[in-house]
């Protein structure tokens, strides 16, 4: 530039340069501000071209993240898993699974980054992150499980007892002993009770058989009542399995439907202590032609409690007719199964003959999409080649039942369940090492 240029037009000069430059390079944090302004006043229309520009340009990893993370917050899940596992760099990285398996549960499970505004899917996504160590989540899950009314609490103790491992458990049992009123302290036992020893244990019992025995609970809530019997003779107390027995004793027109019906569960309690010559009384009422849900449900508990623990051959054999002959009508009881044998602290034989049965069954073509990411997590549980990729693959396809486009709350929730499965295996067997848990 020449030096005989006037000082005024100088300066305008060099403020043109600068302003050119900035409008041809537009600096990285203001993109990312820019995005994020769009993200908070729910401009999508807007965001989803100005993300694509953004990556178009920025290409590092840490700009992948971001947009992952923004796409994520928009239920774009396909695009936020290419985003990441699109680039071969990332989805080699060993971390890359479960970082975006926790930054997906966390946008999943809330509509803000200061998670102050939970989703319907919250309560599984907490139980999620707690099973897998994450401090915030920890925390979070003993909060509401300590604060919140009944039914908020309820919402996490549940996918706690049903579908995850101990850790999350054992944080809800702890808020709720603490709380000290009845209901809290009949689900902490009812969540705690088993054959190990712990500190509460005695009192457990005590508490349970209380419960047994009060017409309260047998009549009025017969779901705690059922699962009250399986808790205690799962246990193996001798004073648990008296109790039982007393109380089977007691039922009264055991030849009615109602009658009937309660003999098979204190019946099944039984069966959870390891009494497996008496499961007939039970299977009457399972493998008829219209079963009893709960029944079953428990059936299915009582076997995986006492062929885990005993190793009982009887147990896997019923395990395997309820598999055959109820799984086509009754699928949930399948996937309940393939849970408890391969995803949870037990971990069976890899050379046990059963595996491949029920592995060709959880994967046969066709077969539902949870039905996969429960074979999938098994393999890469057990550091399977390929399984990594497979259960990626499988977040594709589960992608748009996971984005809650389905009219009512159960049906988003089981849209999005194949999706948090595949995340579940990510976040605790993605990571190198993790298959040891």
């Amino acid at each position: 530039m020449s030096p005989h240029l006037p000082p005024a037009l100088l300066l305008a000069a060099l403020l043109a340069g600068v302003a050119w430059r900035t409008a041809a390079r537009p600096s990285e944090p203001l993109s990312e501000d820019r995005i994020r302004g769009h993200v908070e006043s729910e401009d999508p229309d807007r965001l989803l071209p100005a993300l694509d520009r953004y990556l178009a340009r920025f290409d590092a990893p840490h700009n992948r993240w971001f947009a992952a993370g923004v796409l994520l917050r928009l239920k774009e899940y396909a695009r936020a898993l290419e985003a990441v596992f699109g680039v071969e760099a990332l989805a080699a990285d060993p971390d890359t699974p479960q970082r975006f398996a926790r930054e997906a549960l966390y946008a999943i499970g809330w509509e803000d980054e200061r998670r102050a505004v939970p989703t319907p899917f919250m309560p599984r996504c907490l139980v999620i992150l707690a099973e897998g160590g994450d401090p915030w989540a920890v925390r979070a899950l003993e909060r509401v499980a300590g604060e919140s009314e009944l039914h908020a609490a309820t919402l996490v103790y549940f996918p706690a007892f049903r579908e995850a491992g101990r850790a999350p458990m054992r944080v809800i049992e702890r808020a709720f002993r603490a709380r000290g009123q009845e209901a809290f302290l009949v689900a902490a036992a009812l969540g705690a009770l088993d054959h190990h020893e712990y500190p509460e244990r005695e009192a457990d019992i005590d508490r349970l058989i209380e419960v047994l025995g009060l017409e309260r609970w047998r009549v009025h809530n017969k779901d705690v009542w059922g699962v009250a019997a399986f808790a205690l003779g799962r246990s193996t107390a001798p004073r648990a399995i008296e109790a039982l027995l007393e109380a089977r004793r007691r039922v009264p027109d055991p030849a009615s439907e109602d009658g009937a019906l309660e003999h098979a569960i204190l019946t099944n309690g039984l069966l959870a202590a390891g009494r497996m010559d008496e499961r007939e009384v039970v299977e009457r009422l399972v493998f008829r032609e219209r079963p009893a849900p709960l029944l079953t449900s428990w059936y299915v508990d009582a076997l995986l409690a006492c062929f885990i623990r005993d190793g009982d051959e009887a147990a896997r054999r019923s395990l395997r007719r309820v598999w055959e002959e109820q799984g086509p009508l009754m699928v949930e009881q399948r996937w309940r199964i393939a849970r408890g044998l391969l995803l949870q602290e037990h971990r069976p034989d890899p050379a046990a003959p059963w595996l491949p049965v029920m592995l060709a069954d959880l994967e046969a073509p066709g077969a539902p999409l949870l039905s996969q990411a429960l074979g999938a997590a098994w393999r890469l549980r057990k550091g399977e080649p390929g399984a990594r990729e497979r259960l990626v693959a499988l977040l594709h396809e589960a992608a748009r039942g996971a984005q809650g486009e389905a009219a009512g709350v159960d049906e988003r929730l089981a849209g999005a369940r194949p999706f948090l499965e595949a995340l579940r295996a990510l976040w605790l067997y993605g990571a190198p090492g993790d298959g040891q848990r």
